[in-house]
Protein backbone atom coordinates (compact mmCIF):
# COMPACT_ATOMS: atom_id res chain seq x y z
CA UNK A 1 0.00 0.00 0.00
CA UNK A 2 2.81 2.41 -0.57
CA UNK A 3 3.04 5.76 -2.44
CA UNK A 4 2.02 8.72 -1.54
CA UNK A 5 -1.38 10.47 -1.81
CA UNK A 6 -1.76 14.21 -1.83
CA UNK A 7 -4.92 14.57 -1.41
CA UNK A 8 -6.10 12.20 1.67
CA UNK A 9 -8.12 11.94 5.26
CA UNK A 10 -4.40 12.31 7.16
CA UNK A 11 -5.38 15.43 8.52
CA UNK A 12 -7.96 18.11 6.55
CA UNK A 13 -9.50 21.24 8.07
CA UNK A 14 -11.81 22.64 5.46
CA UNK A 15 -14.02 25.93 5.86
CA UNK A 16 -17.47 25.08 4.57
CA UNK A 17 -20.42 26.95 2.92
CA UNK A 18 -23.60 25.58 1.70
CA UNK A 19 -25.60 27.11 -1.14
CA UNK A 20 -28.28 26.43 -3.32
CA UNK A 21 -27.98 22.96 -4.56
CA UNK A 22 -30.04 23.01 -6.82
CA UNK A 23 -27.60 25.06 -9.32
CA UNK A 24 -26.28 21.83 -10.00
CA UNK A 25 -29.16 19.31 -9.93
CA UNK A 26 -28.76 16.22 -12.14
CA UNK A 27 -32.07 15.15 -12.21
CA UNK A 28 -34.09 17.17 -14.68
CA UNK A 29 -37.41 16.19 -13.30
CA UNK A 30 -36.21 17.80 -10.07
CA UNK A 31 -35.08 20.40 -11.95
CA UNK A 32 -38.04 21.01 -14.05
CA UNK A 33 -40.10 21.33 -10.50
CA UNK A 34 -38.21 23.52 -8.99
CA UNK A 35 -38.07 25.79 -11.96
CA UNK A 36 -42.05 25.74 -12.19
CA UNK A 37 -42.36 26.59 -8.19
CA UNK A 38 -39.65 29.30 -8.66
CA UNK A 39 -42.27 30.78 -11.68
CA UNK A 40 -45.29 29.97 -9.70
CA UNK A 41 -43.66 32.29 -6.58
CA UNK A 42 -41.89 35.23 -8.89
CA UNK A 43 -45.54 35.50 -10.21
CA UNK A 44 -47.47 35.22 -7.17
CA UNK A 45 -44.89 37.43 -5.61
CA UNK A 46 -45.10 40.28 -8.68
CA UNK A 47 -49.29 40.14 -8.11
CA UNK A 48 -48.49 40.63 -4.60
CA UNK A 49 -46.65 43.66 -5.33
CA UNK A 50 -48.63 45.36 -7.94
CA UNK A 51 -52.08 44.48 -5.12
CA UNK A 52 -49.93 46.76 -2.75
CA UNK A 53 -48.85 49.64 -5.48
CA UNK A 54 -52.73 49.52 -6.68
CA UNK A 55 -54.10 50.42 -2.96
CA UNK A 56 -51.08 52.71 -2.05
CA UNK A 57 -52.09 54.48 -5.26
CA UNK A 58 -55.72 54.65 -4.26
CA UNK A 59 -54.48 55.72 -0.95
CA UNK A 60 -52.57 58.85 -2.54
CA UNK A 61 -55.45 59.85 -4.82
CA UNK A 62 -58.06 59.51 -1.83
CA UNK A 63 -55.53 62.29 0.27
CA UNK A 64 -55.11 63.74 -2.43
CA UNK A 65 -59.00 64.39 -3.36
CA UNK A 66 -59.46 65.12 0.63
CA UNK A 67 -56.74 67.88 0.61
CA UNK A 68 -58.37 69.44 -2.81
CA UNK A 69 -61.50 69.26 -0.74
CA UNK A 70 -59.86 70.90 2.20
CA UNK A 71 -58.91 74.11 0.21
CA UNK A 72 -61.98 74.21 -1.32
CA UNK A 73 -63.54 74.89 1.99
CA UNK A 74 -61.26 76.53 2.94
CA UNK A 75 -61.71 79.40 0.04
CA UNK A 76 -65.70 78.54 1.24
CA UNK A 77 -65.22 79.50 4.71
CA UNK A 78 -62.74 82.57 3.49
CA UNK A 79 -65.43 83.63 0.44
CA UNK A 80 -68.26 83.85 3.51
CA UNK A 81 -66.25 86.13 6.20
CA UNK A 82 -65.56 88.09 3.01
CA UNK A 83 -69.37 88.33 2.06
CA UNK A 84 -70.16 88.97 6.23
CA UNK A 85 -67.54 91.87 6.38
CA UNK A 86 -68.24 93.38 3.11
CA UNK A 87 -72.01 93.55 3.69
CA UNK A 88 -72.96 93.24 7.12
CA UNK A 89 -76.32 94.14 6.73
CA UNK A 90 -76.90 91.50 4.37
CA UNK A 91 -78.10 87.59 5.63
CA UNK A 92 -75.26 85.00 4.82
CA UNK A 93 -76.45 81.96 6.77
CA UNK A 94 -74.79 79.49 5.71
CA UNK A 95 -72.91 76.19 7.70
CA UNK A 96 -69.13 75.29 6.34
CA UNK A 97 -68.89 71.30 6.42
CA UNK A 98 -65.99 70.34 8.61
CA UNK A 99 -62.84 68.02 7.23
CA UNK A 100 -60.23 66.42 9.35
CA UNK A 101 -58.17 64.07 7.22
CA UNK A 102 -57.75 60.69 8.80
CA UNK A 103 -54.25 59.18 9.46
CA UNK A 104 -55.52 56.10 8.30
CA UNK A 105 -54.18 52.65 5.65
CA UNK A 106 -57.15 51.43 3.97
CA UNK A 107 -58.26 53.46 0.98
CA UNK A 108 -62.39 52.74 1.57
CA UNK A 109 -62.42 54.22 4.59
CA UNK A 110 -60.70 57.60 2.69
CA UNK A 111 -62.68 57.39 -0.39
CA UNK A 112 -65.75 57.27 1.37
CA UNK A 113 -65.48 59.95 3.17
CA UNK A 114 -64.07 62.00 -0.33
CA UNK A 115 -67.46 60.98 -1.40
CA UNK A 116 -68.92 62.20 1.58
CA UNK A 117 -67.76 65.65 2.03
CA UNK A 118 -68.18 65.95 -1.53
CA UNK A 119 -71.82 66.08 -1.43
CA UNK A 120 -72.10 68.23 1.75
CA UNK A 121 -69.45 71.16 -0.06
CA UNK A 122 -71.52 71.28 -3.47
CA UNK A 123 -74.73 71.63 -1.18
CA UNK A 124 -73.05 74.74 0.34
CA UNK A 125 -71.82 76.05 -2.62
CA UNK A 126 -74.97 75.83 -4.71
CA UNK A 127 -76.26 77.37 -0.94
CA UNK A 128 -74.07 80.17 -1.48
CA UNK A 129 -74.72 80.91 -5.16
CA UNK A 130 -78.52 81.32 -3.69
CA UNK A 131 -78.00 83.69 -1.29
CA UNK A 132 -76.65 85.86 -3.70
CA UNK A 133 -79.68 85.04 -6.39
CA UNK A 134 -81.91 85.90 -3.39
CA UNK A 135 -80.23 89.81 -2.86
CA UNK A 136 -82.23 91.29 -5.33
CA UNK A 137 -81.68 94.85 -3.75
CA UNK A 138 -78.33 94.80 -3.44
CA UNK A 139 -76.70 93.95 -6.75
CA UNK A 140 -72.93 94.34 -5.69
CA UNK A 141 -73.33 91.85 -3.07
CA UNK A 142 -75.07 89.60 -5.56
CA UNK A 143 -72.38 89.81 -7.89
CA UNK A 144 -69.66 89.25 -5.00
CA UNK A 145 -72.01 86.40 -3.99
CA UNK A 146 -72.23 84.92 -7.31
CA UNK A 147 -68.19 85.42 -7.88
CA UNK A 148 -67.01 83.43 -4.51
CA UNK A 149 -69.44 80.75 -4.95
CA UNK A 150 -67.77 79.99 -8.37
CA UNK A 151 -64.20 80.86 -7.04
CA UNK A 152 -64.66 78.30 -4.03
CA UNK A 153 -66.07 75.91 -6.45
CA UNK A 154 -63.34 75.82 -9.24
CA UNK A 155 -61.51 72.67 -9.60
CA UNK A 156 -58.03 74.55 -10.53
CA UNK A 157 -57.62 77.65 -8.62
CA UNK A 158 -54.56 79.60 -8.94
CA UNK A 159 -52.82 81.20 -6.37
CA UNK A 160 -52.85 84.59 -7.39
CA UNK A 161 -57.16 83.79 -7.29
CA UNK A 162 -57.01 83.16 -3.80
CA UNK A 163 -54.73 86.03 -3.06
CA UNK A 164 -57.31 88.07 -4.82
CA UNK A 165 -59.91 86.88 -2.88
CA UNK A 166 -58.01 87.68 0.19
CA UNK A 167 -57.14 91.32 -1.28
CA UNK A 168 -61.12 91.15 -1.38
CA UNK A 169 -61.49 91.37 2.15
CA UNK A 170 -59.94 94.58 3.34
CA UNK A 171 -61.56 96.11 0.17
CA UNK A 172 -63.99 98.29 2.50
CA UNK A 173 -61.81 98.80 5.48
CA UNK A 174 -58.35 98.81 4.14
CA UNK A 175 -55.82 101.44 2.15
CA UNK A 176 -55.38 99.76 -0.49
CA UNK A 177 -51.53 100.73 -0.73
CA UNK A 178 -50.76 99.45 2.60
CA UNK A 179 -52.83 96.50 1.53
CA UNK A 180 -50.85 96.10 -1.13
CA UNK A 181 -47.52 96.44 0.35
CA UNK A 182 -48.20 94.09 3.23
CA UNK A 183 -49.66 91.30 0.22
CA UNK A 184 -46.03 92.12 -1.82
CA UNK A 185 -44.37 90.88 1.45
CA UNK A 186 -46.40 88.14 2.06
CA UNK A 187 -45.81 87.24 -1.67
CA UNK A 188 -41.95 87.10 -0.97
CA UNK A 189 -42.33 84.45 1.86
CA UNK A 190 -44.79 82.42 0.61
CA UNK A 191 -42.29 82.08 -2.98
CA UNK A 192 -40.30 80.40 -0.46
CA UNK A 193 -42.13 77.72 -0.64
CA UNK A 194 -40.59 75.48 -3.44
CA UNK A 195 -42.48 72.16 -3.07
CA UNK A 196 -46.42 71.20 -3.51
CA UNK A 197 -49.78 72.75 -4.00
CA UNK A 198 -49.27 76.63 -3.58
CA UNK A 199 -53.29 76.76 -3.21
CA UNK A 200 -53.14 74.13 -0.38
CA UNK A 201 -50.29 76.39 1.31
CA UNK A 202 -52.54 78.88 1.14
CA UNK A 203 -55.44 77.26 2.23
CA UNK A 204 -53.85 76.20 5.31
CA UNK A 205 -52.34 79.71 6.25
CA UNK A 206 -55.75 81.42 5.48
CA UNK A 207 -56.69 82.42 9.12
CA UNK A 208 -52.88 84.20 9.59
CA UNK A 209 -52.52 85.67 6.00
CA UNK A 210 -56.00 87.21 6.19
CA UNK A 211 -55.96 88.65 9.42
CA UNK A 212 -52.07 89.94 8.10
CA UNK A 213 -54.14 91.81 5.43
CA UNK A 214 -56.53 93.19 7.54
CA UNK A 215 -54.79 93.85 10.65
CA UNK A 216 -55.08 97.53 11.80
CA UNK A 217 -51.79 97.25 14.13
CA UNK A 218 -48.41 97.09 12.65
CA UNK A 219 -47.08 94.86 15.39
CA UNK A 220 -49.50 92.15 14.63
CA UNK A 221 -48.46 91.99 11.12
CA UNK A 222 -45.28 92.05 12.29
CA UNK A 223 -46.02 88.71 14.58
CA UNK A 224 -47.95 87.10 11.75
CA UNK A 225 -44.89 87.37 8.98
CA UNK A 226 -42.92 85.57 11.46
CA UNK A 227 -45.37 82.98 12.22
CA UNK A 228 -46.24 82.21 8.27
CA UNK A 229 -42.66 82.02 7.94
CA UNK A 230 -42.44 79.79 10.50
CA UNK A 231 -44.99 77.74 9.14
CA UNK A 232 -43.80 77.81 5.40
CA UNK A 233 -40.35 76.92 7.14
CA UNK A 234 -41.95 73.50 8.80
CA UNK A 235 -43.67 72.92 5.37
CA UNK A 236 -40.50 72.91 3.49
CA UNK A 237 -39.22 70.64 6.43
CA UNK A 238 -41.75 68.48 6.36
CA UNK A 239 -41.62 67.82 2.41
CA UNK A 240 -38.22 66.84 2.38
CA UNK A 241 -38.48 64.62 5.66
CA UNK A 242 -41.48 62.80 2.97
CA UNK A 243 -39.22 62.29 0.50
CA UNK A 244 -36.29 61.15 2.73
CA UNK A 245 -38.73 58.89 4.31
CA UNK A 246 -40.08 57.64 0.64
CA UNK A 247 -36.60 56.62 -0.66
CA UNK A 248 -36.49 54.80 3.23
CA UNK A 249 -39.13 52.96 3.02
CA UNK A 250 -38.26 51.72 -0.89
CA UNK A 251 -34.93 50.54 0.21
CA UNK A 252 -36.64 48.96 3.06
CA UNK A 253 -38.85 47.83 1.02
CA UNK A 254 -36.42 46.44 -1.47
CA UNK A 255 -34.74 44.63 1.40
CA UNK A 256 -37.33 43.11 2.76
CA UNK A 257 -38.66 41.48 -0.50
CA UNK A 258 -35.50 40.24 -1.12
CA UNK A 259 -35.13 38.20 2.34
CA UNK A 260 -39.03 37.42 2.39
CA UNK A 261 -40.10 36.96 -1.57
CA UNK A 262 -43.69 35.91 -0.09
CA UNK A 263 -44.99 36.92 3.39
CA UNK A 264 -44.59 39.77 5.66
CA UNK A 265 -47.36 41.49 3.57
CA UNK A 266 -49.01 44.06 6.40
CA UNK A 267 -45.46 45.49 6.35
CA UNK A 268 -44.72 45.43 2.78
CA UNK A 269 -47.75 47.46 2.48
CA UNK A 270 -47.13 50.01 4.49
CA UNK A 271 -43.39 50.46 3.13
CA UNK A 272 -45.56 50.94 -0.44
CA UNK A 273 -47.96 53.37 1.44
CA UNK A 274 -44.91 55.40 2.94
CA UNK A 275 -42.79 54.96 -0.62
CA UNK A 276 -45.58 56.46 -2.25
CA UNK A 277 -46.36 59.36 0.19
CA UNK A 278 -49.63 58.49 1.24
CA UNK A 279 -48.66 58.47 5.02
CA UNK A 280 -45.87 59.22 7.37
CA UNK A 281 -42.90 56.85 7.77
CA UNK A 282 -44.61 55.16 11.52
CA UNK A 283 -41.95 54.85 14.53
CA UNK A 284 -40.74 51.53 14.40
CA UNK A 285 -41.42 50.55 11.16
CA UNK A 286 -37.89 50.06 10.47
CA UNK A 287 -36.99 48.33 13.51
CA UNK A 288 -39.90 46.12 12.57
CA UNK A 289 -38.24 44.99 9.15
CA UNK A 290 -35.12 45.19 10.33
CA UNK A 291 -36.11 42.18 12.82
CA UNK A 292 -38.17 40.48 10.47
CA UNK A 293 -35.30 40.60 7.48
CA UNK A 294 -33.05 39.09 10.35
CA UNK A 295 -35.97 36.46 11.76
CA UNK A 296 -36.00 35.16 7.90
CA UNK A 297 -32.24 35.32 7.72
CA UNK A 298 -32.36 32.77 11.20
CA UNK A 299 -35.47 30.48 9.91
CA UNK A 300 -33.26 29.85 6.82
CA UNK A 301 -30.08 29.37 8.52
CA UNK A 302 -31.65 26.90 10.75
CA UNK A 303 -32.93 25.21 7.11
CA UNK A 304 -29.00 25.35 5.64
CA UNK A 305 -28.19 23.96 8.58
CA UNK A 306 -30.51 21.10 8.42
CA UNK A 307 -29.60 20.76 5.26
CA UNK A 308 -25.99 20.47 5.74
CA UNK A 309 -26.48 17.75 7.81
CA UNK A 310 -28.99 15.49 5.49
CA UNK A 311 -25.91 16.41 2.67
CA UNK A 312 -23.68 15.06 4.58
CA UNK A 313 -25.29 12.23 5.52
CA UNK A 314 -26.65 11.14 2.07
CA UNK A 315 -23.07 11.54 0.42
CA UNK A 316 -21.63 8.64 3.04
CA UNK A 317 -24.38 6.67 1.96
CA UNK A 318 -24.22 6.78 -1.62
CA UNK A 319 -20.76 6.80 -1.40
CA UNK A 320 -21.06 3.77 0.21
CA UNK A 321 -19.65 4.45 4.01
CA UNK A 322 -20.87 2.88 7.36
CA UNK A 323 -21.19 6.07 9.26
CA UNK A 324 -22.37 6.44 12.56
CA UNK A 325 -25.46 8.49 13.09
CA UNK A 326 -25.62 12.42 11.60
CA UNK A 327 -27.77 14.06 13.54
CA UNK A 328 -29.86 16.66 12.09
CA UNK A 329 -28.01 19.86 14.41
CA UNK A 330 -24.90 18.73 13.75
CA UNK A 331 -24.14 22.18 11.70
CA UNK A 332 -25.53 23.50 14.39
CA UNK A 333 -24.28 22.37 17.75
CA UNK A 334 -21.13 20.68 16.30
CA UNK A 335 -20.15 16.98 16.96
CA UNK A 336 -18.60 14.11 15.48
CA UNK A 337 -19.07 11.71 12.81
CA UNK A 338 -17.31 8.40 12.30
CA UNK A 339 -17.41 6.83 8.63
CA UNK A 340 -15.48 3.60 6.99
CA UNK A 341 -15.99 1.52 4.18
CA UNK A 342 -15.11 -2.38 4.06
CA UNK A 343 -12.33 -3.43 4.51
CA UNK A 344 -10.40 -1.22 6.73
CA UNK A 345 -10.29 -3.27 9.60
CA UNK A 346 -10.04 -1.14 12.82
CA UNK A 347 -9.19 2.43 11.03
CA UNK A 348 -12.14 5.15 10.09
CA UNK A 349 -12.38 8.65 9.63
CA UNK A 350 -13.34 11.24 12.21
CA UNK A 351 -14.95 14.31 11.03
CA UNK A 352 -15.88 17.06 13.67
CA UNK A 353 -17.87 19.92 12.62
CA UNK A 354 -16.97 23.25 14.50
CA UNK A 355 -20.23 25.49 13.49
CA UNK A 356 -18.39 28.64 14.78
CA UNK A 357 -15.92 28.42 12.74
CA UNK A 358 -17.70 26.99 10.01
CA UNK A 359 -14.91 24.49 9.96
CA UNK A 360 -14.50 20.84 9.39
CA UNK A 361 -11.79 18.66 10.37
CA UNK A 362 -10.77 15.36 9.12
CA UNK A 363 -8.32 12.46 10.17
CA UNK A 364 -7.78 8.56 10.51
CA UNK A 365 -8.06 7.16 13.57
CA UNK A 366 -7.71 3.59 14.87
CA UNK A 367 -10.21 1.89 17.38
CA UNK A 368 -8.08 0.50 19.82
CA UNK A 369 -8.23 -0.21 23.78
CA UNK A 370 -4.49 0.02 24.03
CA UNK A 371 -2.65 2.91 24.30
CA UNK A 372 0.50 2.74 22.25
CA UNK A 373 3.61 5.03 22.21
CA UNK A 374 4.20 7.14 18.91
CA UNK A 375 7.38 4.42 18.48
CA UNK A 376 5.45 1.97 18.16
CA UNK A 377 6.05 -0.54 15.20
CA UNK A 378 2.20 -0.35 14.34
CA UNK A 379 2.80 3.37 12.77
CA UNK A 380 4.43 1.59 9.42
CA UNK A 381 1.24 -0.02 9.47
CA UNK A 382 -0.81 2.74 9.68
CA UNK A 383 1.06 4.82 7.68
CA UNK A 384 -0.19 2.53 5.12
CA UNK A 385 -3.83 2.66 6.02
CA UNK A 386 -3.58 6.20 5.54
CA UNK A 387 -2.49 5.66 2.19
CA UNK A 388 -4.81 3.09 1.36
CA UNK A 389 -8.11 5.15 3.09
CA UNK A 390 -6.83 8.75 1.16
CA UNK A 391 -8.29 7.73 -2.17
CA UNK A 392 -11.69 8.84 -1.62
CA UNK A 393 -11.14 12.16 -0.43
CA UNK A 394 -11.45 13.90 -3.80
CA UNK A 395 -14.55 12.17 -4.89
CA UNK A 396 -15.92 12.97 -1.26
CA UNK A 397 -15.07 16.61 -1.39
CA UNK A 398 -16.36 16.33 -5.03
CA UNK A 399 -19.99 15.07 -4.53
CA UNK A 400 -20.79 17.54 -1.14
CA UNK A 401 -19.50 20.39 -3.27
CA UNK A 402 -22.05 19.22 -6.35
CA UNK A 403 -24.82 18.99 -3.97
CA UNK A 404 -24.24 21.99 -2.50
CA UNK A 405 -21.88 22.09 0.42
CA UNK A 406 -18.45 24.01 -0.54
CA UNK A 407 -15.48 23.51 1.18
CA UNK A 408 -12.09 25.17 1.08
CA UNK A 409 -9.26 23.68 2.68
CA UNK A 410 -6.87 25.79 4.60
CA UNK A 411 -4.36 23.10 6.59
CA UNK A 412 -3.72 19.66 5.08
CA UNK A 413 -0.77 17.37 6.41
CA UNK A 414 0.24 14.69 4.84
CA UNK A 415 0.05 11.16 5.15
CA UNK A 416 2.16 9.97 8.27
CA UNK A 417 2.70 13.51 9.04
CA UNK A 418 1.09 13.24 12.29
CA UNK A 419 0.37 9.54 14.62
CA UNK A 420 -2.79 7.99 13.89
CA UNK A 421 -4.57 9.06 17.18
CA UNK A 422 -5.99 5.84 19.01
CA UNK A 423 -9.67 5.50 19.97
CA UNK A 424 -11.96 3.39 22.34
CA UNK A 425 -13.67 0.98 20.06
CA UNK A 426 -16.55 1.77 22.39
CA UNK A 427 -16.69 5.63 21.82
CA UNK A 428 -17.30 5.00 17.96
CA UNK A 429 -21.11 4.45 16.90
CA UNK A 430 -20.65 2.71 14.52
CA UNK A 431 -23.74 0.35 13.68
CA UNK A 432 -21.42 -2.62 12.37
CA UNK A 433 -19.98 -2.26 15.75
CA UNK A 434 -22.72 -1.48 18.15
CA UNK A 435 -24.43 -5.22 16.43
CA UNK A 436 -21.60 -6.76 17.51
CA UNK A 437 -21.35 -5.49 20.87
CA UNK A 438 -24.94 -6.71 21.03
CA UNK A 439 -24.33 -10.06 19.24
CA UNK A 440 -21.75 -11.07 21.73
CA UNK A 441 -23.05 -13.51 24.31
CA UNK A 442 -22.43 -13.01 28.39
CA UNK A 443 -20.72 -15.86 29.60
CA UNK A 444 -22.43 -18.57 30.58
CA UNK A 445 -23.48 -18.51 34.62
CA UNK A 446 -21.64 -20.70 37.00
CA UNK A 447 -23.68 -23.82 38.33
CA UNK A 448 -23.47 -24.20 42.01
CA UNK A 449 -22.21 -27.55 43.20
CA UNK A 450 -24.22 -29.24 45.31
CA UNK A 451 -22.75 -29.94 49.26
Amino acid sequence: MGGHTPDCWGFKSSRYRLRAIDQKETNRRLRAERLAAERAAAQRAAAERKRREVLAQRVNKAKGTLSDLEARLSRLALATEGLRAQFPMEQVDLTIPRLSIPNVEAPELLENLAAKVTGELEKAEAALLSIGKKARANSEFRNAAQSAAKLCAAKSVSAEDVLAQFMQLTKANRDQKLVLDRRAQLDRIIGRYPQGDLVRVLAKLKPLIVEALSTDSDSRFDGLEIEIRRQIQDMNAANVLAKANAAKAEGLLEALEKAIPLGEDQLKQRLELVRAGAIALPDGLETEVHGAIASAQRDRRVREQALASAIMRDTLSDLGYEASPVDETLFVKGGRVFFRRAGWDDYCVRLIVRPEEEELSFNLVKMDDVTEDAGNPARDADLDEEHAACVGYLEFADTLRARGLETEVFRRLPAGELPVQRVRTSDVPLPSLSSSRRSRKAPPARKRQPK
